[in-house]
């Protein structure tokens, strides 16, 4: 994602590149890619703003998969396991 930007994509276009843009290359943009009611629930959360400096994508504080937090290495469950509705 840095280099990407690094070679004049803007953060906004990396991240686009990287979600909604892979989910329509493998026509599963109906499903994959966006947030939106009725799709799968597959979620990054980062500390800092990715739009501003890209290297936040580093830090990565949580994932969500299908819908269900991944558990956390050090066993942390701040967040409920619950699947979101």
């Amino acid at each position: 994602m840095e280099l990407l930007v690094e070679s004049r994509l803007s953060p906004m276009e990396v991240l686009v590149a990287g979600t909604l843009e892979s989910a329509r290359f493998f026509g599963a943009d109906d499903r994959l890619g966006s947030l939106e009611p009725g799709k799968v629930a597959d979620l990054v959360l980062v500390e800092g703003d990715p739009l501003a400096d890209i290297r936040a994508m580093r830090r990565v504080k949580r994932v969500m998969l299908n819908g269900r937090w991944v558990a956390l290495p050090r066993g942390d469950q701040a967040l409920s396991d619950e699947p979101l509705r």
